[in-house]
């Protein structure tokens, strides 16, 4: 090793035990030498100068004997552990499969100013081999890894995603509900292993036992997330329909367009040429693109307020209005099943069930409904059924832009009163049903006008108004369990009938045109709807003669060209074809009869028996070439 070059510093050699000398350093009083076995440090006497040598050392300075070199193995005192280690990591990596739980996952979400959650039964799944040992963290990531793409399913047409980090975790094992993500819970040690442990009686030693039942947890979307996606969806929905109107106009242009190439009509730019007209069509100068530059956007101009404009805006903005509560809308899972638009005819002729049924009209995926029972919000109410705002998700199951739901009840005293789940489904079942054959022989009744039409023209000193039944259809909330082990079915919890909303212009009201008791028109003459309610007692003549005397609609009400809860009138005859010979009604009160099992309650075989002595035949009848009613009876 070269020495450093400096007056202070020297090497020798060899020193006179014979051990060599690397280095020597020389401060006042001590003298440094290192050597290869190490350094040694030499405190010199007063007044003695130089360099002594290793035999003038004190005994103490260097150990007797030959000197050990250290040999490094490769190996701690911490290496003692290493097994331990490798053991405890293996049973983490890989538990073996008597360590395993089985997880059933529910996804749910919370509604805005509510305490209760409201399950999405789509959206469900289990894990069947999750490690014991894993911390809630743990759980969690697996629990999402599972639903992820279910989610991802629920908003694949749509720009919006679920935030994963945002989703609360509870466990609802049992009667519980705890909240995984709270900072009290230990996230560090494994979660479910405890509750795994069972103690031998006899050794009192805990051994793992996998239960006979799946743990259940419950991710939970926050109400700001699920009312994020429900704008976007519903937005999503409205483009979806407005895409589809313009790709119909735009298919119905091109179908024009072509039948005009077909016919050889082609618009004549120069009739004073003596060209042939082709079937070729040149391109016209209407499909040229405009070159003039486009007009630039006009700014609005700005001004500064004057300070009572700002204070008054200020001073009414900062007041507490008393509605300045969120409005009490609540949402309901459940089924939808939208009433088939069809016609008396395709009845007749076995194209459709002769009913509706639920479970055959049903949707199987999963709607939401969200509805305000409140009382100041409640549109109107009837002898037994209420009708309130609603709005169903995805709007396209009824194809309408805005709906109500209606609901049944009976009084009890001066309050109403719900009816038990499986009594309202079949109130409501029969809603529909009527709502069904109503509108199936309203379109009996135009596609006879358009025969009529057909064969004679529209009437000169007639108007036909254009009237139709509102869409419809059933929702159903299911019950969650079956009460039974035993049982093939269970009564639903919540029943409604759905229905699209009728808009009400300034200038106009909801009207009722036909009471269900009576066959007059329920107007004066000088009504404006009065030509309307004429029309509809013509479409009952004519559904009262062409089903031979057996049935005809009634209770005609609604507003803007639409009908609703509208009433079946039936024959006595009928109810002997349903319930068989005997069953007239022996009552002294004449409204009250067999006829209530057949179409509800309102149809009152009273207003039957009267209704060719109370119909009067009008205009209408007369262009539709029906025959007076005491004729036609008689002749029947």
């Amino acid at each position: 090793m070269a020495s450093a070059p400096s007056s202070a510093m020297k090497t020798t050699p060899m020193s006179a035990s014979g051990d060599i000398l690397l280095l020597e350093h020389n401060f006042p009083n001590v003298v440094l030498k290192i050597y290869c076995i190490g350094p040694q440090v030499i405190r010199l006497g007063q007044g003695t100068t130089g360099i002594h040598s290793l035999q003038n050392l004190p005994p103490y300075a260097l150990p007797s004997g030959a000197i050990p070199r250290p040999r490094l193995t490769g190996y701690t005192p911490t290496h003692a552990q290493y097994q331990n280690q490798v053991d405890m990591w293996r049973a983490r990596a890989y538990a073996p499969s008597g360590e395993n739980v089985s997880v059933n996952i529910t996804m749910a979400y919370l509604p805005l100013g509510k305490a209760k959650e409201v399950v999405l039964p789509a959206i469900n799944d289990s894990i069947r081999d999750l490690d014991s040992h894993s911390n809630i963290p743990q759980v969690k990531a697996s629990v999402i890894n599972v639903i992820k793409p279910k989610l991802a399913e629920l908003t694949k047409d749509t720009p919006f995603q679920f935030d994963l980090c945002q989703l609360n975790l509870r466990d609802i094992t049992g009667r519980m509900n705890v909240d995984l993500d709270s900072p009290a819970l230990d996230k560090t040690t494994a979660y479910f292993y405890s509750q795994c442990l069972k103690e031998n009686e006899k050794t009192k030693q805990k051994r793992f036992a996998k239960p006979s039942s799946p743990f259940k947890l419950m991710l939970l979307i926050s109400s700001e997330q699920w009312d994020d996606w429900e704008e976007i969806q519903a937005a999503a929905e409205q483009e979806k329909l407005s895409h589809q109107s313009q790709s119909q106009a735009q298919k119905q242009n091109v179908k024009d367009f072509q039948s005009k190439i077909n016919t050889g009509e082609q618009p004549v730019e120069n009739s004073g040429s003596s060209k042939a007209v082709t079937s070729k069509r040149g391109r016209s100068e209407s499909m040229a693109i405009p070159t003039s530059p486009p007009q630039s956007k006009k700014l609005p101009t700005w001004k500064s307020p004057s300070k009572d404009e700002v204070a008054g805006l200020l001073a009414h903005g900062s007041i507490q209005t008393p509605r300045s509560q969120p409005k009490t809308w609540i949402n309901l899972s459940g089924f939808f099943a939208p009433i088939p638009n069809i016609s008396f005819l395709d009845l007749l002729q076995k194209s459709f069930a002769n009913q509706f049924i639920f479970d055959e009209c049903r949707i199987d995926t999963p709607a939401i409904l969200s509805a305000d029972f409140s009382l100041e919000a409640e549109i109107g109410a009837g002898g037994f059924k209420s009708c309130h705002p609603a709005k169903l998700y995805p709007p396209a199951l009824l194809r309408t832009s805005a709906i109500v739901l209606k609901e049944v009840f009976i009084m009890k005293r001066d309050r109403r009163a719900r009816l038990s789940g499986s009594l309202e489904y079949q109130k409501i079942l029969r809603e529909a049903n009527l709502h069904y054959y109503a509108n199936a022989l309203m379109k009996f009744a135009y596609s006879y006008l358009d025969q009529k039409l057909n064969e004679k023209g529209p009437p000169s000193h007639l108007e036909i108004p254009q009237l139709r039944f509102v869409k419809a259809g059933m929702f159903v909330i299911m019950s969650q369990s079956l009460k039974h082990v035993k049982s093939t079915d269970v009564a639903p919890e919540r029943s409604f009938l759905i229905e699209e909303r009728i808009n009400t212009p300034e200038d106009d009201c909801f009207t009722k045109f036909i009471h269900n008791g009576s066959a007059e028109p329920n107007l004066y003459p000088d009504d404006p709807h009065y030509q309307t309610s004429l029309f509809l007692c013509a479409c009952q003549h004519l559904q009262y003669e062409k089903t031979h005397q057996l049935a005809y609609v009634s209770d005609f009400q609604g507003c803007n060209g639409l009908l609703t809860d509208a009433q079946i009138i039936t024959s006595p005859k009928l109810s002997k074809v349903v319930y068989g010979p005997g069953t007239e009604a022996e009552s002294t009160n004449s409204s009250v009869t067999s006829n209530l099992m057949v179409f509800g309650e309102g149809n009152i075989e009273s207003c039957f028996e009267k209704f060719p002595e109370q119909h009067e035949c009008n205009e209408f009848c007369r262009w539709m070439d029906l025959l007076p009613l005491q004729l036609f009876v008689e002749e029947v």
